[in-house]
């Protein structure tokens, strides 16, 4: 903290070659950004998990999203039945299109993490991992 917003975006997983983070969501309104640069021709796998292994992923109250380079929400998913949140951009065939690069160039991907509802809840420590592939 603080990275709740583009200008300070968390920046540590740059790469995104296999790295994990913990971090935790103090509250509603928290909003959790980290870049990642997504070379040419490759594709960015975030997921979102809790750090409790007693927490299924179905209670888990976390939204993953992908910002466009204008800082809008182009694709986002929850966590849910048997699946915490994750967005998938790798392989032949992504799952979720935005977050694939078929550019000629590098492409700096930004990934939000906030709470999926609101509503009174405490401190929300997660772990986010990203891949690229």
């Amino acid at each position: 903290e603080p990275n709740d917003s583009l200008d300070q975006v968390e920046r540590a997983a740059l790469d995104g070659l296999d790295a994990t983070m913990a971090a935790t969501l103090e509250s509603d309104e928290d909003v959790d950004l980290y870049a990642v640069d997504v070379p040419a021709g490759r594709g960015l796998r975030a997921e979102v998990i809790p750090t409790a292994a007693a927490t299924s992923c179905d209670g888990f109250n976390t939204r993953l999203a992908f910002l466009g380079d204008d800082g809008l929400e182009q694709v986002a998913r929850s966590s849910g039945l048997d699946a915490c949140a994750f967005l998938d951009g790798t392989g032949d065939a992504p799952r979720h299109q935005q977050v694939a690069n078929p550019t000629a160039q590098t492409r700096r991907m930004v990934v939000a993490v906030t709470t999926a509802f609101q509503g009174p809840s405490a401190a929300l420590p997660y772990r986010i991992a990203f891949t690229v592939r």
